[in-house]
């Protein structure tokens, strides 16, 4: 299991991550250095946990706005989805009607010709 060094709001820790997922760590650590940087630079003196705290609201919340809006894309999807078969089966009972119109539009004329016969 790789370590690595990472540097959060200007303090360095070793941090243990699955192998392969070493730039992935990378990077959320430094999204979360830049928010801490940007808080800090908005906030004047706050004590480093309450910023800490801070941002973990921040990003916390855009989670969970982010899992609401998945959750409206897959409802979405999902009525799109239903809206799509209906009036795919509509289409498809519109046809075999107007199939079997024309089958008994057919059978209807050679039975005409048979009773001339």
């Amino acid at each position: 299991m790789p370590a690595l060094r990472i540097t959060i709001g200007g303090r360095e820790c070793q941090v243990a991550c699955d192998e392969g997922q070493e730039e992935h760590l990378r990077g959320l650590a430094r999204l979360l250095d830049e928010r801490l940087r940007g808080l800090g630079a908005g906030a004047g003196k706050i004590a480093e946990p309450q910023l800490m705290m801070l941002a973990a609201l921040m990003l916390t919340d855009e989670l969970e706005d982010a899992r609401r809006e998945l959750t409206r894309l897959k409802s979405d999807i999902h009525h799109s989805s239903q809206s799509f078969e209906t009036n795919k089966q509509i289409e498809m009972e519109n046809a075999i009607t107007a199939t079997i119109h024309d089958i008994a539009a057919r059978v209807e004329a050679i039975a005409g010709e048979l009773e001339k016969v």
